[in-house]
Protein backbone atom coordinates (compact mmCIF):
# COMPACT_ATOMS: atom_id res chain seq x y z
CA UNK A 1 0.00 0.00 0.00
CA UNK A 2 1.46 3.45 -1.00
CA UNK A 3 2.46 5.67 1.88
CA UNK A 4 0.86 9.07 2.51
CA UNK A 5 3.92 10.82 1.05
CA UNK A 6 3.85 8.69 -2.13
CA UNK A 7 0.15 9.35 -2.61
CA UNK A 8 0.72 13.11 -2.20
CA UNK A 9 3.58 13.04 -4.76
CA UNK A 10 1.42 11.12 -7.24
CA UNK A 11 -1.41 13.66 -6.82
CA UNK A 12 0.94 16.64 -7.35
CA UNK A 13 2.45 14.98 -10.45
CA UNK A 14 -1.02 14.37 -11.93
CA UNK A 15 -2.12 17.97 -11.26
CA UNK A 16 1.11 19.35 -12.73
CA UNK A 17 0.66 17.23 -15.89
CA UNK A 18 -2.89 18.53 -16.39
CA UNK A 19 -1.79 22.15 -15.90
CA UNK A 20 1.18 21.87 -18.28
CA UNK A 21 -0.58 20.00 -21.08
CA UNK A 22 -4.15 21.22 -20.59
CA UNK A 23 -5.30 17.60 -20.84
CA UNK A 24 -6.82 15.25 -18.31
CA UNK A 25 -7.62 11.54 -18.28
CA UNK A 26 -11.26 12.47 -18.88
CA UNK A 27 -10.33 14.51 -21.97
CA UNK A 28 -8.19 11.69 -23.33
CA UNK A 29 -11.03 9.22 -22.70
CA UNK A 30 -13.44 11.42 -24.67
CA UNK A 31 -10.95 11.63 -27.54
CA UNK A 32 -10.61 7.84 -27.55
CA UNK A 33 -14.41 7.40 -27.77
CA UNK A 34 -14.65 9.96 -30.61
CA UNK A 35 -11.78 8.28 -32.44
CA UNK A 36 -13.38 4.85 -32.14
CA UNK A 37 -16.76 6.15 -33.37
CA UNK A 38 -15.33 8.23 -36.25
CA UNK A 39 -15.64 6.82 -39.80
CA UNK A 40 -12.59 4.98 -41.10
CA UNK A 41 -11.00 7.34 -43.63
CA UNK A 42 -9.65 4.88 -46.18
CA UNK A 43 -7.19 6.39 -48.68
CA UNK A 44 -8.39 3.98 -51.37
CA UNK A 45 -11.97 5.23 -51.12
CA UNK A 46 -10.81 8.86 -51.17
CA UNK A 47 -8.64 8.21 -54.24
CA UNK A 48 -11.54 6.48 -56.01
CA UNK A 49 -13.70 9.59 -55.53
CA UNK A 50 -11.12 12.37 -56.07
CA UNK A 51 -9.39 10.50 -58.98
CA UNK A 52 -5.97 12.07 -58.37
CA UNK A 53 -4.22 13.50 -55.29
CA UNK A 54 -1.60 15.90 -56.64
CA UNK A 55 0.55 18.87 -55.63
CA UNK A 56 -0.80 21.90 -57.50
CA UNK A 57 2.52 23.78 -57.12
CA UNK A 58 4.67 21.02 -58.60
CA UNK A 59 2.12 20.21 -61.32
CA UNK A 60 2.33 23.75 -62.72
CA UNK A 61 6.14 23.69 -62.69
CA UNK A 62 6.26 20.23 -64.29
CA UNK A 63 3.85 21.29 -67.03
CA UNK A 64 6.11 24.24 -67.87
CA UNK A 65 9.13 21.91 -68.10
CA UNK A 66 7.19 19.26 -70.02
CA UNK A 67 7.71 16.62 -67.31
CA UNK A 68 5.16 13.94 -66.32
CA UNK A 69 2.79 14.81 -63.47
CA UNK A 70 2.96 13.00 -60.11
CA UNK A 71 -0.02 11.32 -58.43
CA UNK A 72 0.75 10.83 -54.72
CA UNK A 73 -2.00 8.27 -54.16
CA UNK A 74 -2.79 9.33 -50.60
CA UNK A 75 -3.31 12.46 -48.53
CA UNK A 76 -0.52 11.42 -46.13
CA UNK A 77 2.01 11.15 -48.98
CA UNK A 78 0.99 14.59 -50.32
CA UNK A 79 1.31 16.07 -46.83
CA UNK A 80 4.80 14.60 -46.41
CA UNK A 81 5.85 15.88 -49.86
CA UNK A 82 4.58 19.40 -49.14
CA UNK A 83 6.50 19.61 -45.87
CA UNK A 84 9.76 18.18 -47.26
CA UNK A 85 9.78 20.03 -50.61
CA UNK A 86 7.87 23.27 -49.94
CA UNK A 87 8.39 23.64 -46.19
CA UNK A 88 4.69 23.99 -45.31
CA UNK A 89 1.38 22.15 -45.11
CA UNK A 90 -0.61 24.65 -47.23
CA UNK A 91 -2.07 22.07 -49.62
CA UNK A 92 -5.49 21.21 -51.01
CA UNK A 93 -7.28 18.66 -53.15
CA UNK A 94 -9.91 19.82 -55.64
CA UNK A 95 -13.30 18.12 -55.84
CA UNK A 96 -13.89 16.63 -59.34
CA UNK A 97 -17.64 17.40 -59.08
CA UNK A 98 -17.99 20.96 -57.78
CA UNK A 99 -14.40 22.26 -57.79
CA UNK A 100 -14.32 22.84 -54.03
CA UNK A 101 -10.87 23.01 -52.41
CA UNK A 102 -10.41 20.68 -49.42
CA UNK A 103 -7.49 21.32 -47.08
CA UNK A 104 -7.65 18.52 -44.49
CA UNK A 105 -8.27 14.78 -44.61
CA UNK A 106 -11.39 15.20 -42.45
CA UNK A 107 -12.93 17.74 -44.86
CA UNK A 108 -11.97 15.49 -47.80
CA UNK A 109 -14.02 12.72 -46.22
CA UNK A 110 -16.95 14.97 -45.25
CA UNK A 111 -17.08 16.52 -48.72
CA UNK A 112 -17.10 13.12 -50.41
CA UNK A 113 -19.85 11.98 -48.03
CA UNK A 114 -21.87 15.11 -48.87
CA UNK A 115 -21.87 14.25 -52.58
CA UNK A 116 -22.68 10.59 -51.92
CA UNK A 117 -25.41 11.24 -49.31
CA UNK A 118 -26.71 14.79 -49.98
CA UNK A 119 -29.83 14.40 -47.81
CA UNK A 120 -27.64 14.22 -44.69
CA UNK A 121 -26.39 17.74 -45.48
CA UNK A 122 -29.65 19.32 -46.67
CA UNK A 123 -30.80 22.60 -45.10
CA UNK A 124 -34.24 22.31 -43.48
CA UNK A 125 -35.01 25.94 -44.41
CA UNK A 126 -34.08 26.20 -48.11
CA UNK A 127 -33.26 22.56 -49.08
CA UNK A 128 -29.78 23.49 -50.32
CA UNK A 129 -26.96 21.00 -49.65
CA UNK A 130 -23.93 22.29 -47.72
CA UNK A 131 -20.97 20.62 -46.06
CA UNK A 132 -20.85 23.20 -43.25
CA UNK A 133 -24.46 23.78 -42.20
CA UNK A 134 -23.57 26.21 -39.40
CA UNK A 135 -21.72 28.46 -41.84
CA UNK A 136 -24.57 28.20 -44.36
CA UNK A 137 -27.14 29.25 -41.75
CA UNK A 138 -25.01 32.24 -40.75
CA UNK A 139 -24.45 33.22 -44.39
CA UNK A 140 -27.98 32.87 -45.69
CA UNK A 141 -30.58 32.67 -42.93
CA UNK A 142 -29.23 34.83 -40.11
CA UNK A 143 -28.92 38.60 -40.02
CA UNK A 144 -25.68 39.96 -41.48
CA UNK A 145 -24.54 42.53 -38.96
CA UNK A 146 -21.27 43.69 -40.55
CA UNK A 147 -21.90 46.30 -43.28
CA UNK A 148 -19.46 47.87 -45.73
CA UNK A 149 -19.74 51.67 -45.49
CA UNK A 150 -18.55 52.08 -49.09
CA UNK A 151 -20.88 49.80 -51.08
CA UNK A 152 -23.49 48.57 -48.58
CA UNK A 153 -22.59 44.87 -48.79
CA UNK A 154 -23.32 42.95 -45.58
CA UNK A 155 -21.41 40.04 -44.07
CA UNK A 156 -22.08 37.55 -41.24
CA UNK A 157 -18.50 37.72 -39.95
CA UNK A 158 -16.16 40.65 -39.35
CA UNK A 159 -13.36 38.69 -41.01
CA UNK A 160 -15.35 38.50 -44.27
CA UNK A 161 -15.89 42.27 -44.18
CA UNK A 162 -12.15 42.84 -43.73
CA UNK A 163 -11.35 40.59 -46.72
CA UNK A 164 -14.02 42.39 -48.79
CA UNK A 165 -12.53 45.81 -47.95
CA UNK A 166 -9.05 44.65 -48.92
CA UNK A 167 -10.06 43.05 -52.22
CA UNK A 168 -12.77 45.45 -53.40
CA UNK A 169 -11.88 48.87 -51.99
CA UNK A 170 -8.12 48.95 -51.39
CA UNK A 171 -6.05 51.15 -53.67
CA UNK A 172 -4.80 49.44 -56.84
CA UNK A 173 -1.16 50.46 -56.54
CA UNK A 174 0.57 47.21 -57.58
CA UNK A 175 1.29 46.64 -61.27
CA UNK A 176 1.40 43.18 -62.85
CA UNK A 177 4.86 42.67 -64.38
CA UNK A 178 3.38 40.63 -67.26
CA UNK A 179 0.36 42.64 -68.46
CA UNK A 180 0.94 46.00 -66.68
CA UNK A 181 -2.59 46.08 -65.23
CA UNK A 182 -3.00 47.50 -61.72
CA UNK A 183 -4.26 45.52 -58.71
CA UNK A 184 -4.34 45.79 -54.95
CA UNK A 185 -1.59 44.02 -53.04
CA UNK A 186 -4.29 41.59 -51.87
CA UNK A 187 -5.47 40.60 -55.38
CA UNK A 188 -2.30 40.64 -57.49
CA UNK A 189 -1.43 36.99 -56.69
CA UNK A 190 -4.99 35.83 -57.50
CA UNK A 191 -4.68 37.60 -60.87
CA UNK A 192 -1.33 35.98 -61.67
CA UNK A 193 -2.61 32.51 -60.74
CA UNK A 194 -5.80 32.79 -62.78
CA UNK A 195 -4.38 34.56 -65.86
CA UNK A 196 -0.65 33.97 -66.24
CA UNK A 197 0.08 30.57 -64.69
CA UNK A 198 0.57 27.43 -66.79
CA UNK A 199 -2.58 26.09 -68.40
CA UNK A 200 -3.90 22.54 -68.15
CA UNK A 201 -3.88 20.80 -71.54
CA UNK A 202 -6.34 18.10 -72.66
CA UNK A 203 -4.66 14.83 -73.70
CA UNK A 204 -7.26 14.19 -76.43
CA UNK A 205 -7.67 17.61 -78.10
CA UNK A 206 -5.89 21.01 -78.28
CA UNK A 207 -8.14 22.66 -75.67
CA UNK A 208 -6.46 24.28 -72.64
CA UNK A 209 -7.88 25.31 -69.27
CA UNK A 210 -6.74 27.67 -66.52
CA UNK A 211 -7.75 25.38 -63.65
CA UNK A 212 -7.67 21.60 -63.22
CA UNK A 213 -11.37 21.36 -62.35
CA UNK A 214 -12.39 22.70 -65.80
CA UNK A 215 -10.03 20.24 -67.47
CA UNK A 216 -11.53 17.32 -65.52
CA UNK A 217 -15.04 18.43 -66.49
CA UNK A 218 -13.93 18.62 -70.13
CA UNK A 219 -12.24 15.19 -69.96
CA UNK A 220 -15.63 13.68 -69.09
CA UNK A 221 -16.71 14.54 -72.66
CA UNK A 222 -13.98 12.24 -74.00
CA UNK A 223 -14.26 9.46 -71.41
CA UNK A 224 -17.73 8.51 -70.19
CA UNK A 225 -16.25 6.45 -67.33
CA UNK A 226 -15.14 9.70 -65.68
CA UNK A 227 -18.68 11.01 -65.49
CA UNK A 228 -20.48 11.01 -62.16
CA UNK A 229 -24.22 10.34 -62.22
CA UNK A 230 -25.22 13.58 -60.54
CA UNK A 231 -26.80 15.54 -63.42
CA UNK A 232 -30.07 17.19 -62.42
CA UNK A 233 -32.58 19.21 -64.49
CA UNK A 234 -33.76 22.69 -63.53
CA UNK A 235 -37.44 22.48 -62.50
CA UNK A 236 -38.03 25.98 -63.95
CA UNK A 237 -36.46 25.90 -67.43
CA UNK A 238 -35.55 22.21 -67.87
CA UNK A 239 -31.85 22.86 -68.52
CA UNK A 240 -29.68 19.98 -67.22
CA UNK A 241 -26.95 20.92 -64.72
CA UNK A 242 -23.84 18.92 -63.81
CA UNK A 243 -24.77 18.60 -60.13
CA UNK A 244 -27.00 20.07 -57.43
CA UNK A 245 -24.55 22.81 -56.49
CA UNK A 246 -24.36 24.08 -60.08
CA UNK A 247 -28.17 23.87 -60.23
CA UNK A 248 -28.51 26.02 -57.10
CA UNK A 249 -26.16 28.63 -58.60
CA UNK A 250 -28.11 28.53 -61.88
CA UNK A 251 -31.43 29.17 -60.10
CA UNK A 252 -29.86 31.90 -57.96
CA UNK A 253 -28.50 33.86 -60.92
CA UNK A 254 -30.99 33.02 -63.70
CA UNK A 255 -34.38 32.63 -62.03
CA UNK A 256 -34.27 34.55 -58.74
CA UNK A 257 -36.55 37.58 -58.64
CA UNK A 258 -34.40 40.62 -59.23
CA UNK A 259 -35.31 44.11 -58.04
CA UNK A 260 -33.66 47.06 -59.77
CA UNK A 261 -31.44 49.28 -57.62
CA UNK A 262 -30.05 52.79 -58.08
CA UNK A 263 -26.57 54.14 -57.48
CA UNK A 264 -26.73 56.93 -54.88
CA UNK A 265 -23.66 58.61 -56.37
CA UNK A 266 -24.56 58.93 -60.07
CA UNK A 267 -28.23 57.87 -60.23
CA UNK A 268 -27.73 55.00 -62.70
CA UNK A 269 -30.15 52.04 -62.44
CA UNK A 270 -29.01 48.41 -62.33
CA UNK A 271 -30.91 45.12 -62.62
CA UNK A 272 -29.63 43.77 -59.32
CA UNK A 273 -27.42 44.55 -56.33
CA UNK A 274 -24.56 42.47 -57.74
CA UNK A 275 -24.29 44.69 -60.83
CA UNK A 276 -24.48 47.78 -58.61
CA UNK A 277 -21.62 46.49 -56.45
CA UNK A 278 -19.42 45.96 -59.53
CA UNK A 279 -20.31 49.46 -60.76
CA UNK A 280 -19.45 51.05 -57.40
CA UNK A 281 -16.10 49.26 -57.20
CA UNK A 282 -15.10 50.15 -60.78
CA UNK A 283 -16.63 53.61 -61.30
CA UNK A 284 -18.07 55.69 -58.48
CA UNK A 285 -15.81 54.52 -55.67
CA UNK A 286 -12.78 54.97 -57.93
CA UNK A 287 -13.82 58.55 -58.63
CA UNK A 288 -14.27 59.16 -54.89
CA UNK A 289 -10.73 57.91 -54.27
CA UNK A 290 -9.10 60.17 -56.89
CA UNK A 291 -6.25 62.38 -55.60
CA UNK A 292 -6.30 65.90 -57.14
CA UNK A 293 -3.19 67.98 -57.76
CA UNK A 294 -3.27 71.20 -55.73
CA UNK A 295 -1.42 73.06 -58.51
CA UNK A 296 -3.34 72.01 -61.65
CA UNK A 297 -6.63 70.22 -62.41
CA UNK A 298 -5.17 66.74 -62.93
CA UNK A 299 -6.33 63.83 -60.76
CA UNK A 300 -4.61 60.53 -59.98
CA UNK A 301 -5.84 57.22 -58.59
CA UNK A 302 -2.40 56.34 -57.29
CA UNK A 303 -1.04 58.59 -54.52
CA UNK A 304 2.57 57.86 -55.51
CA UNK A 305 1.91 59.00 -59.08
CA UNK A 306 0.41 62.23 -57.71
CA UNK A 307 3.58 62.85 -55.69
CA UNK A 308 5.76 62.24 -58.78
CA UNK A 309 3.57 64.61 -60.78
CA UNK A 310 3.65 67.38 -58.15
CA UNK A 311 7.45 67.21 -58.05
CA UNK A 312 7.54 68.50 -61.64
CA UNK A 313 4.23 70.38 -61.86
CA UNK A 314 4.44 74.17 -62.14
CA UNK A 315 1.57 76.70 -62.10
CA UNK A 316 0.53 78.08 -65.48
Amino acid sequence: KPSKTERRRARIKAETTVRSTGKSDQTEAKKKVLSENAPRMDDGELLEFYKRIVCEVCDNQRMIRGEPLIDFGSWTALLRHSKEVHGHYKIFVQCPICGGKLRTKVTLWQHMDMHKHPDKYRCQVCSEVHQNMKEHMQNKHEERQYKCDLCGSKFPFKKRLVVHMKKMHAEKDVQCDQCQKSFTKYTIEDHKRSVHMARFVCEHCPKTFKIRFRLLKHMQEHDKSLRVATSVPCHICGQVMGDKYILSQHIKHMHAEQQSVNCDSCGKTFKNKRNLTVHLANVCMKMARMHPCSICDKQFRNLNRLKDHMATCTPL
